[in-house]
């Protein structure tokens, strides 16, 4: 377990499991505030956070991909029928095409993180295992983008924070050894939280 001060110790931790090339999964965690990070082989595969500015459903409303009043219903729907990872879940809402889902899920990961990010301090924990229901495809040869399986890879870390650059340098000393062995039968069973938008701001 470790305590992130703020945003900078934060791109910090995920920059040392990502250079270690880990697969697994972050919990993160602040007051009622929390997120989870999913890895594989040094790529971001996808996340959510509370707090989004953006959440999953908003995304594919504004995409006109399923009716409102029936969303919720359909993931619910596709979460039951075993899918548990954004690929396979855009898939099984009739979201065929690839180049549509990357960019779904990108969109999805960097409002987590934005959100992550804005809390300033919190505990993150790093379960280290298998991650074969986080997301689809090999993701060591798949780095922002389609793999050879025609699924979506994972994604880089400056690909989902812009401005990384603008960081300097990050100071991963304090992360030389992060994350906890899980159990495969743990570790296999991520699942995207579902909750009702949150209601509109009172007149």
């Amino acid at each position: 377990q470790q305590h992130l001060n703020d945003s900078r110790e934060l791109l910090a931790f995920l920059h040392t499991l990502l250079r270690d090339r880990t697969s697994g999964e972050v919990v993160l965690s602040n007051g009622e505030q929390h997120g989870k990070i999913y890895l594989r082989e040094g790529l971001i595969l996808w996340a959510f956070a509370t707090g989004q500015r953006e959440s999953f459903q908003s995304i594919l409303l504004k995409e006109n991909r399923v009716p409102k009043e029936r969303l919720l219903d359909e993931i619910k729907e596709t979460r039951r029928a075993g899918k548990k990872n954004l690929d396979d879940i855009l898939q099984a809402l009739g979201v065929v095409d690839l180049t549509l889902r990357q960019s779904i899920i990108e969109r999805q990961t960097k409002a987590a993180l934005e959100a992550i990010r804005s809390w300033g301090e919190c505990v993150a924990q790093a379960a280290v295992g298998n991650t074969s229901d986080a997301g689809s495809g090999q993701a060591s040869n798949d780095r922002n983008g389609e793999n050879s399986d025609g699924q979506i890879g994972g994604f880089t870390l400056d690909r989902l924070v812009p401005n990384l650059r603008e960081q300097g340098k990050l100071d991963t000393a304090k992360f030389r050894r992060v994350g906890s062995k899980k159990s495969a039968a743990e570790s296999a069973q991520p699942v995207i939280e579902v909750a009702a938008e949150p209601p509109p701001p009172a007149p």
